[in-house]
């Protein structure tokens, strides 16, 4: 009997990417705004690989989470990463169920206080992803999503891969030259841009 093995899925090779430390400080480096950026240790970036049960009890595995230390101050924060290569209407309402299920473990343990909670979505599909950087909950309202805004989370962060200029990204280390690559991951001939990435690096040395 012949077995036709499944190749690995983008989403895992995204997980097996920003499992690194490394690589995960160089993507919160380059994607945090600022005003959170300046606040947490990014040298303190611990790898959270608990799941989340939900009220039907499926097991739901947050994309990517990481745990970082607040800078001079008790206490840490998490840094949730989403990856997608589709789009999808209800995202944010997703996004918010995984915020859920994480403060709601650590009400379940007796914590008086809960953790702040960033999320971010690294997009590469074929599509634009609709919007102006922003997973928006409120835009699930419809016509009604500017009185929805007055009473949701403010959008989510969107990193749309797509519209990132190529020889910025080749050119910004190693995560750069990784994120390159899933921008053209559809493409059917990878060799001229592969090329593309030698000719960068060699023209940069």
């Amino acid at each position: 009997m012949n077995l036709k093995l499944k190749p690995p899925s983008h989403d895992y090779f995204f997980k097996a990417i920003m499992y690194d430390n490394n690589i995960a400080k160089y993507f919160f480096e380059k994607y945090l705004p600022s005003h959170i950026r300046d606040e947490v240790d990014l040298n303190s970036l611990r790898l959270c690989k608990e799941s989340y049960i939900d009220e039907k009890l499926k097991l739901s595995a947050v994309d990517v989470l990481y745990q970082a230390d607040y800078v001079g101050k008790d206490g840490f924060m998490y840094l949730l990463v989403e990856h997608r290569s589709s789009i999808q209407k209800f995202l944010p309402f997703r996004i918010l169920k995984y915020i859920t299920r994480i403060l709601n473990h650590h009400i379940d343990n007796k914590n008086n206080i809960l953790p702040a909670i960033f999320p971010l979505v690294f997009y590469h599909g074929k599509k634009p992803y609709p919007g102006d950087g922003k997973i928006c909950l409120a835009s699930l309202s419809g016509k009604y999503k500017n009185i929805a805004k007055s009473s949701l989370p403010d959008g989510f962060k969107l990193i749309d891969i797509r519209v990132k200029d190529d020889s910025e990204l080749i050119n910004s280390g190693p995560l750069g030259v990784l994120e390159y690559i899933f921008k053209y991951v559809y493409v059917e001939n990878h060799i001229p841009y592969l090329q593309k990435i030698e000719a960068e690096l060699l023209l940069a040395k």
